[in-house]
């Protein structure tokens, strides 16, 4: 083999019956058989001493039950077994899949001798778990659909048949049987959002939600894709906790090289190769497709279906040519498994009055799931042409490949983006929101917190248009698209280098469908768009008038903060003509000027429904107000509980982290 001959190899031979001391480092069960992992091993030849070597064994023992724990040493006999090669090109090459993990050999009819006596460690307790949990899995579901959800849910294959795993690696779905970065999204999100509403802080929703995770990960195996997943959710939680920018490929980097230096055998695994593949392929394919769009979602799939055909050729010598269609249908449908079966698998250890009831819905919705998967796999298969088997692609044939294909992506991004060159005086900032940015006047007028701020207070439902008075940078219109369901966006900006900047910005996220540019004068609305024909209108209006302070020199700036080309009663009537009865009106301003607004809006019968204030500190005035009026509707208005902006000088509070989506 390419990793050469171990030690093992040259002190044993073949069924030589040999005593070994290790320690169980993880343990899993195969055909009502108990599998030790054994590392710091040390050789016991029969009656001869001690020979010392830093490698890897298997263990089968024939007994059933828990078995020596994990983290206990222990004196075990068995006969030597080496793992053998491919038989044939495309087989498992069961010698190189152990080797890449120093697994050098396997003892078989295993018996343990002495085994040391010590407290349960906790990676025991979660293994002792999993196996109670999946037995109890099975025994309510049947084998059957039982085993595949404990290999989905837990990573436990024990009652996953061989057939079933097949079935699933050959149309292209053999991803939900391992414990993946899918897993840890959903519930490494799930966890900290849960964690968040609950009333828990960033930081203990962090903290508690990434233990929890962590625990969930060692209790499944730590697979290479889990691993990486969890080390960028980290990554991401600490970023968050710390208000610094998340960048997705430096956090994917980092998890490589912590991989591999734990390991570096790991770098010639399928595992390894797929998981860090198919994430930089989402990076570098898939960023700037639009939120919601199922044409993207078709492209998206197919083109990361192209960027890992090499590497699943070279570990698998098939592939199946309907593979991405499938998994437009699979993917969000697991989502949905893993909320039920985790809900059913809460309820089935956590006894409550309706959990009879509540369990079995629960587990008849996972089973018509896993049932659709496997007979949908099936009929798939049976498609003329599904499953092609070109063999194993050659080393330079695969480089060709990826070098042909990233250089049509570098001149498809290049033509796409030939007018989206920076120019000088500005720069480019992260929105944290779907990978969003934003150009921005590196010494003009730049967004800040009130836009944000005003994104957040805003609700556009589904189906609905909006228009945002003043656009500016054309932040609000972005931002909106990133937070909310709505149909279409349009920004109205008056200043032609402004406008032309957010068009830029809009083309930057690949937002054209959804994001609409005009330039225009406020005043010039009724004559720009059609009367009532937005159900949402938000404005972040000039909030200086001739009375109220210095006016900027640089004119861009002013005519955003002083009412140079428009004032407030412009605006609001703008709105009231954009608005269909019923539409909604947002706006954040100055509370110094409430009664104008307040009085402004009456007048064009925009009635002020819902308001709230905005403090830089608790103990400190309101500097903001945000305010949402209704067309024609009824005179009764709520005030809402204030935003507090800082806890301490330069800290933010939870509200404005969540706001910004941290």
């Amino acid at each position: 083999g390419r990793l050469g001959v171990s030690r093992c190899e040259k002190l044993w031979k073949e069924s030589e019956e040999v005593m070994v001391e290790g320690e169980v480092y993880q343990k899993t069960r195969k055909e009502e058989k108990l599998i030790l992992y054994l590392k710091k091993i040390q050789i016991r030849e029969m009656g001869n001493g001690k020979a010392v070597a830093d490698e890897r064994l298997l263990v089968y023992l024939d007994e059933k039950g828990n078995g020596p724990e994990i983290g206990h040493r222990i004196l075990v006999k068995g006969n030597v077994g080496f793992f053998d090669p491919a038989a044939n090109p495309g087989n498992f090459d069961q010698k190189n899949y152990y080797k890449q993990q120093n697994i050098q050999a396997v003892l078989w009819k295993g018996k343990v001798l002495e085994k040391q006596v010590k407290k349960t460690s906790f990676r025991e307790k979660l293994w002792q778990f999993r196996n109670r949990t999946a037995d109890e899995i099975c025994r309510e579901m049947g084998k059957r659909r039982g085993g595949i959800l404990c290999a989905v849910l837990l990573g436990d294959s024990f009652y996953t048949e061989e057939k079933v795993k097949e079935l699933y690696r050959v149309a292209g779905i053999g991803h939900l049987l391992a414990i993946s970065g899918l897993h840890i999204s959903f519930f490494g999100t799930g966890l900290y959002r849960g964690l968040r509403k609950t009333g828990f802080s960033i930081l203990q929703a962090g903290v508690v939600g990434s233990l929890l995770l962590g625990s969930y990960v060692v209790m499944t195996g730590m697979s290479v894709s889990a691993l990486r997943a969890f080390t960028m959710f980290l990554i991401r939680m600490g970023a968050e906790l710390t208000g610094r920018e998340y960048d997705g490929l430096t956090a994917l980097g980092i998890a490589e090289i912590g991989l591999l230096l734990a390991n570096p055998l790991r770098l010639f695994t399928a595992g390894f190769q797929l998981s860090f593949a198919a994430v930089l392929g989402i990076y570098l394919i898939g960023s700037g497709n639009k939120k919601g769009r199922f044409s993207d979602s078709v492209r998206m799939s197919v083109r990361l279906w192209f960027f890992l055909l090499p590497v699943t050729l070279w570990h698998y010598y098939e592939t199946c040519l309907y593979a991405p269609a499938w998994n437009l249908l699979v993917i969000p449908m697991a989502s949905v498994l893993l909320l039920c079966g985790s809900a059913g698998m809460a309820v089935m250890l956590i006894p409550c009055g309706a959990g009879d009831i509540m369990q079995s819905a629960l587990w008849k919705i996972t089973e018509w799931i896993l049932l659709f998967y496997e007979k949908g796999s099936g009929l798939l298969l049976e498609l003329p042409g599904a499953r092609w088997i070109p063999g194993r692609p050659r080393l330079w044939q695969i480089a060709c490949y990826y070098g042909a294909l990233l250089f049509y992506l570098w001149r498809k991004r290049k033509e796409s983006r030939s007018w989206m060159i920076i120019k000088e005086g500005e720069r480019i900032d992260e929105l944290q929101r779907n990978g969003y940015r934003i150009l921005q006047k590196t010494n003009g007028f730049c967004f800040g917190m009130d836009a944000v701020l005003l994104s957040g207070f805003a609700s556009v439902k589904p189906g609905e248009k909006a228009l945002d008075l003043g656009t500016g940078t054309g932040i609000i219109p972005i931002l909106l698209e990133a937070k909310t369901e709505g149909s279409h966006f349009t920004g109205l900006e008056i200043q032609a280098e402004m406008a032309e900047m957010a068009s830029r910005s809009v083309a930057l996220n690949r937002l054209e469908e959804k994001v609409s540019i005009v330039q225009g004068d406020i005043k010039e609305v009724p004559t720009l768009f059609e009367k009532a024909s937005f159900d949402v209108v938000t404005t972040n209006p000039p909030y200086m008038n001739d009375s109220h302070g210095l006016k900027n020199p640089d004119l861009p700036k002013a005519i955003a903060r002083h009412e140079v080309l428009c004032n407030l009663e412009d605006v609001v009537r703008a709105a009231a003509s954009a608005l269909r009865p019923g539409g909604r009106l947002y706006m954040v301003h100055r509370p110094r000027r409430l009664i104008e607004i307040l009085m402004a809006m009456k007048s064009q019968k925009l009635e002020p429904k819902r308001m709230k204030f905005v403090h830089p500190f608790a103990d400190k005035e309101a500097n903001m107000v945000l305010i949402e009026a209704v067309r024609g509707g009824g005179a009764l208005m709520t005030v809402e509980k204030p935003i507090i902006v800082y806890k301490k000088p330069g800290v933010y509070t939870d509200e404005i982290y969540d706001i910004y989506g941290y």
